[in-house]
């Protein structure tokens, strides 16, 4: 069970940097940065909101890799590192 978890987790971090150039050719990584550092535990709620409306979104592998974003506040603090080492 938890090597499934950690493999997961892994899986997901697989979409970071597809992100980051997505958020980059935008302008936003550091905003996302941010927002996500302001947001706090308000985190959990957009986590919860993305699972509500996965079924709209399309790709459900990213909506998870979302939505653990999220949730998990270490994944969080993790994600932002990324976001703003490579900006």
């Amino acid at each position: 069970m938890f090597y499934a978890i950690l493999f997961n987790m892994d899986s997901f971090r697989s979409f970071w940097p597809d992100w980051l150039n997505s958020l980059q050719q935008k302008g936003l990584s550091l905003w996302v940065a941010w927002a996500l550092d302001a947001a706090g535990p308000l985190n959990l709620l957009g986590a919860q909101f993305v699972h509500l409306t996965s079924p709209f979104l399309g790709d459900s592998e990213k909506s998870k890799a979302l939505a653990c974003i999220l949730e998990d506040e270490s994944e969080t603090r993790e994600f932002i590192t990324f976001l703003r080492e490579h900006s």
